[in-house]
C-alpha cells in the first residue's frame, strides 16, 4: 500500500471520529470535570511508524485556547498547534526515525493549564486504518503482512482483516487496546482458515494482561481470516486498538529474566512457536526494568518483555529439584544472588539450596508477575536439615511474594517456590531475589482524587504561587530528607523545606514572577538523605489511566520519572496567610488567618484549606471568602502527642474564574508546637439540682508567663454556669464556683474541661488541659416528719476557729448528713 492511499485511509477514520465526538461529546470523564485546565479524552491516530510526520488530533474540552503539545520524550517533535474549536486541537508531529518503540507520555498545555496524561505509541511497522465495512467474513478488509492496523470495536462490533501466507510461514497476531490507555476495552483475536476452523486465538495474557497476542505455523498456502473483537462483544467509540499483523516472533518469556547493570548478557527466547531462540543483549547501566524485543530474520517482536536490573549474581535453575530428597544433591550456593528457574509442570514446586550465618537477615523477592509470567508464586523457606517450615509468603506484594528474614542458625537453608494453584508450563518462568535490605526511598506527587489525575501536574499562574505536596516512600531508614526540583525554567522558583526523620510529606510551593511567559517544562525531584549515609532517591510518578470492574479496579497506568510544570495565564486573585507569631501547644488550638487580595471587579468566593497538617495537628476541612469579603479564619488545634518542633504549612485556595476553579496558594510559612505551659489536674465533683458547688482543680506551672491567664470551664451541661478567672504563676490551685439551674438534667457529666489562655509579648497561647466530672443529683424527697427528741443542755460555745477546707469525701459526707437532717423537718 502506498503512502498516499494510507493518509487518505487515516483522514477517512480520523474525519469520522471528529463527527462521533462533536455529536457525543466528550466520551470519557474528565479527570477534573470542574478545573480550567484542558481535559483530554482521546488522541487519534494512537500511534505511528517511527521516521514519520503526521497531523494528529486531540479531542476534549476547553482546548479552544491550546498553545503547546507536550511530549516526555525529544524523540517526537510536536509543532504547529492548530485550534478547531473548544473540543478538537489538531497538531503536526514528527516522530525521529531513532524514537523509542512503545509507549509515550504527553500533555496538552493550553493558556490556563496542562490536561492529564495521556499516551501515544510509536512502532517500527508501517500503519494501515481500518476501513468499514469489515464485519463480514466476505467484507474483510485485505492487508498485507508486516503491517499495524488501527481501528475501533463498536457495540457488538468484529473488525475482519484477511491475509495470504505461505505453508511454514511463522503469522502473529499482536493487538494492543487496553495498553492504549483510552478507555475500559478487552479485545479478543483469533485466525481462521479459509474453512472457518479455527487455527490460533487469544484473549487475556500473562505478558499483555487484558490485550492479546496469538502466533501460528501456516498449515497450507491461502488466504486467513483474522477476527477482532471486544471479549464480550461490548466495544464504544473510545475502543481504539492497534493490531500488528506479520511474520515477526512472539515469545512468551527469556532466561535469565534478569541481569546486572552494564553487563553484555545471552538471554533464551521461549515460547515462540517457531522454537528456542538467544540473542545477545546489553543490560542499561540504571532503571530497574528494562523492556527486551525478540529479534529474528523474520522481524522484531511487538510486545517487549520486561527484563529485571540489579546488580545480584545469577543462579541457573539446577535439576532435579523437585523435592527434598533432590534438594539434598544440590550445591548450597551463598547469598545475596538471585535464583532463575522455570515451574514446568502441573503440581511441581522448585527447591533450591543456599547458605548463610545466623543473624544475617534478607529481603526475599518474587519477580513472576512483573515480569510477564503468569505464576502467582507461593515462596517458603525452610530448614536445609530436616525441611522444617521457618517463613513464607503469598501475595505480599501483589501476586509477587516478598518478605524479610533473620536466619535463625548458621547453615544450609533451603528455598520452595511453586504455583498457588500448582499450575505450570514453559512460560511459569520465576526470578528469587536475596540480598540484604537496602535503604531507598521514591519521590512522587501523591493523588489528590480516588480516581483520575486531579492535581498531579503543576500549574503555577504569572505572579502567583501553587503548592502540591511531594511523598516519599522510605524503606529501611529513618532520617531526613533534603528534597531538590531540577529542571525549573527561568523565573520559576520552587520552597522545600526538609522532611523530618519522622513524616513521608511534605509541601511544596511553586513562584512565578509576573513577567514569566507562557511555557510548560518536565521537571524532576531528586532526594538526599541528609545525613552522613549517602541515599539517594528517585523520582516515580505513576498517572492512572483506566479503571474498570469490579469495583473501578485499576487496569492500566503511566509512569515517568518526571513531573510536567506550566507557567499559565494571570488569575485575578492571590492568597496571604497571616503568619501566627505564637506557638501551638500540645492541646491547644488557634485560628490561621486567610486574606485574598482581589483584582478590581473580581467577587466570586474563594474557598480555603491546609494543603498539610503537621503530625498531631487538625484543621477545619475547608473555610470561604464570601464575595464581600477579604479574608476568612480556619481552625486548627493539636493533640497531646503532637509532634514537637517547627513545621511548614500552607494554604491553597481555588476560585471559580471562566469556564472552571483555578488555584492558587500562598507561601511557605511554619508553625511551632512546643509543650504546655500550664496543666490542670481536676477533682470530680457534686452538686443538686439548683444548688451550688465548687470544681476544684491543682496547677502546674511548666513555663512561666507574665501577667494573668484566664481560665475556664468549657463543655459545661446547659443550666450550669461557671465564672472566668485569673490564673498567676505561682498557684497551685484553682477553684471555680459552678451555679446550677434547677432545670438542669441531672447525670455523671465527663466531657468538662479546662481552656486556660496564656498571655505572651506576641499574643495570647490557649490550652485544652485537664478532665473534669460533674455529677448533677435530683433533690431527696422528704419523709414524714418524726417526734422531735428532748432537748438537750446547751454545749458552750468555743472559739471561732479558721474554717479548714472538706476534702471531697468529707463534702459528700456532710452533704448527705444536711439532705438527712432537711428531711427531717416538719
Amino acid at each position: 500500500m502506498n503512502q498516499g492511499h494510507k493518509e487518505d485511509l487515516e483522514t477517512d477514520s480520523m474525519k469520522k471520529l471528529a463527527l462521533l465526538m462533536i455529536l457525543l461529546g466528550a466520551v470519557l470523564v474528565p479527570h477534573n470535570a470542574e478545573a480550567s485546565s484542558p481535559t483530554v479524552s482521546v488522541v487519534a491516530p494512537r500511534g505511528a511508524q517511527r521516521g514519520r510526520k503526521l497531523e494528529i488530533r486531540v479531542y476534549g474540552q476547553r482546548l479552544k485556547d491550546a498553545q503547546e503539545l507536550l511530549f516526555y520524550t525529544a524523540k517526537i517533535k510536536a509543532e504547529n498547534v492548530k485550534v478547531i474549536n473548544d473540543r478538537q486541537v489538531r497538531v503536526k508531529i514528527h516522530i525521529l526515525p531513532d524514537c523509542p518503540l512503545g509507549e509515550h507520555s504527553l500533555r496538552l498545555r493550553t493558556q490556563s493549564g496542562l490536561s492529564e496524561l495521556r499516551t501515544f505509541w510509536v512502532g517500527h511497522l508501517p500503519d494501515v486504518a481500518e476501513k468499514e465495512p469489515n464485519n463480514e467474513v466476505h467484507r474483510a478488509q485485505k492487508i498485507p503482512l508486516n503491517v499495524t492496523v488501527q481501528g475501533v470495536i463498536k457495540n457488538e462490533d468484529v473488525d475482519r482483516f484477511k491475509i495470504s501466507a505461505k505453508k511454514g510461514q511463522r503469522i502473529t497476531v499482536d493487538v494492543r487496546g487496553m495498553r492504549l490507555g483510552t478507555t475500559m476495552f478487552d479485545p479478543a483475536i483469533a485466525l481462521i482458515d479459509s474453512r472457518g476452523f479455527i487455527l490460533s486465538q487469544s484473549d487475556d495474557t500473562a505478558l499483555a494482561r487484558q490485550d492479546a497476542f496469538c502466533s501460528t505455523i501456516i498449515p497450507q498456502s491461502g488466504d486467513y481470516t483474522i477476527e477482532v473483537r471486544e471479549s464480550a462483544y461490548r466495544g464504544n467509540n473510545n475502543s481504539h486498538y492497534r493490531l500488528s499483523v506479520g511474520t515477526f516472533p512472539r515469545p512468551l518469556a527469556l532466561m535469565p529474566p534478569g541481569g546486572k547493570p552494564g553487563e553484555k548478557l545471552r538471554v533464551h527466547f521461549i515460547g515462540d512457536v517457531a522454537g528456542v531462540s538467544s540473542q545477545v543483549i546489553t543490560v542499561p547501566k540504571s532503571g530497574a526494568f528494562f523492556p527486551v524485543r525478540m529479534k529474528d530474520k523474520q522481524g522484531m517482536s511487538i510486545t517487549t518483555i520486561p527484563f529485571r536490573i540489579v546488580n545480584l549474581k545469577n543462579y541457573l535453575e539446577v535439576k532435579p529439584n523437585g523435592n527434598f530428597s533432590q534438594s539434598k544433591k544440590l550445591k548450597a550456593v551463598a547469598v545475596p544472588g538471585a535464583f532463575n528457574g522455570t515451574i514446568e509442570k502441573q503440581g511441581q514446586s522448585d527447591w533450591i539450596r543456599f547458605k548463610g550465618k545466623k543473624g544475617q537477615r534478607f529481603d526475599f523477592q518474587v519477580f513472576g508477575r512483573r515480569i510477564g509470567s503468569p505464576i502467582d508464586s507461593v515462596l517458603v523457606i525452610r530448614d536445609g536439615r530436616n525441611a522444617k517450615y521457618l517463613t513464607g509468603n503469598d501475595d505480599k506484594g501483589g501476586p509477587d511474594s516478598t518478605f524479610a528474614y533473620t536466619l535463625p542458625h548458621t547453615g544450609e537453608f533451603l528455598l520452595q517456590i511453586r504455583d498457588h494453584l500448582n499450575r505450570g508450563g514453559s512460560d511459569y518462568i520465576y526470578r528469587i531475589e536475596v540480598r540484604a535490605p537496602k535503604a531507598a526511598f521514591t519521590l512522587a506527587v501523591p493523588k489528590f482524587s480516588r480516581y483520575g489525575q486531579t492535581r498531579q501536574d503543576i500549574s503555577v499562574p504569572q505572579g502567583n504561587r501553587f503548592a502540591t505536596l511531594i511523598n516519599a516512600s522510605k524503606a529501611n531508614f529513618r532520617g531526613p530528607l533534603k528534597i531538590e526540583a531540577l529542571g525549573l525554567p527561568a523565573g520559576v522558583k520552587a520552597s522545600l523545606p526538609e522532611m523530618h526523620r519522622n513524616v513521608n510529606r511534605i509541601p511544596v510551593v511553586f513562584e512565578v514572577g509576573a513577567k514569566v511567559p507562557l511555557q510548560s517544562q518536565l521537571i524532576h525531584f531528586k532526594g538526599t538523605l541528609n545525613d552522613k549515609r549517602t541515599i539517594e532517591g528517585g523520582h516515580s510518578q505513576s498517572s492512572e489511566l483506566v479503571y474498570g470492574p469490579p469495583k473501578n479496579r485499576l487496569y492500566w497506568q503511566r509512569t515517568e520519572n518526571k513531573t510536567a510544570l506550566a507557567v499559565t495565564k494571570k488569575i485575578p486573585f492571590t492568597i496571604e496567610l497571616v503568619v501566627p507569631k505564637i506557638p501551638l501547644v500540645q492541646n491547644g488550638a488557634m485560628r490561621l488567618t486567610v486574606i485574598a487580595h482581589r483584582d478590581k471587579g473580581f467577587v466570586a468566593p474563594i474557598r480555603v484549606e491546609m494543603l498539610i497538617n503537621p503530625p498531631g495537628v487538625g484543621s477545619g476541612r475547608s473555610a470561604t471568602i464570601q464575595p464581600k469579603s477579604d479574608r476568612t479564619s480556619i481552625p486548627i488545634n493539636a493533640n497531646s502527642k503532637a509532634q514537637l518542633g517547627r513545621w511548614p504549612i500552607v494554604i491553597v485556595a481555588r476560585a471559580r474564574v471562566g469556564n472552571g476553579d483555578v488555584w492558587a496558594s500562598s507561601k511557605l510559612a511554619s508553625i511551632e508546637i512546643v509543650k504546655p505551659f500550664v496543666n490542670l489536674s481536676f477533682k470530680r465533683s457534686a452538686v443538686e439540682l439548683g444548688k451550688e458547688t465548687e470544681i476544684v482543680c491543682s496547677v502546674k506551672i511548666a513555663k512561666n508567663f507574665e501577667g494573668n491567664a484566664k481560665a475556664r470551664l468549657i463543655g459545661l451541661p446547659r443550666g450550669v454556669t461557671a465564672p472566668e478567672i485569673a490564673l498567676k504563676v505561682g498557684m497551685n490551685e484553682l477553684v471555680f464556683p459552678v451555679k446550677t439551674a434547677k432545670n438542669c438534667r441531672p447525670g455523671r457529666y465527663r466531657n468538662i474541661s479546662g481552656q486556660v489562655i496564656c498571655p505572651t509579648k506576641t499574643g495570647g497561647v490557649l490550652h485544652r488541659t485537664g478532665r473534669a466530672e460533674l455529677r448533677i443529683d435530683r433533690p431527696i424527697v422528704r419523709k414524714k416528719s418524726k417526734p422531735k427528741p428532748k432537748a438537750k443542755p446547751k454545749a458552750k460555745k468555743k472559739k471561732p476557729t479558721a474554717k479548714k477546707r472538706l476534702s471531697r469525701l468529707e463534702q459528700l459526707r456532710k452533704d448527705r448528713k444536711d439532705r438527712e437532717a432537711e428531711a427531717t423537718k416538719p
